[in-house]
């Protein structure tokens, strides 16, 4: 089974994916930066377990939104939630 890449690498990879030129468009590029940037001081501060509900859910809805479009995004997104989830945060 192929060892899951860290929370680190995943938020590079987010950050990798928003500066390529892609068909994302401002409006999610600008949410996905905004997400990233959260996701980072979340992972930084690692808050109480339960503490970033609005963050989860502001990312689960920004995943089920890039499915179908960028289901690469969608899946390193998912990655990065689960990362998260498992440390608590």
């Amino acid at each position: 089974m192929p060892e899951r890449p860290s929370l680190h690498d995943l938020l590079v990879q987010l950050e990798t994916v928003l500066h390529e030129r892609s068909t994302l468009s401002d409006a999610d590029r600008v949410e996905l930066g905004h997400l990233h940037t959260d996701l980072a001081r979340a992972l930084a501060e690692r808050p109480a377990a339960g503490s970033q509900p609005s963050l989860r859910r502001k990312a689960e809805e920004l995943v089920e939104r890039l499915q179908i479009e960028h289901p690469r995004l969608a899946s390193l997104l998912s990655a990065t939630l689960d990362g998260l989830s498992d440390l608590g945060v």
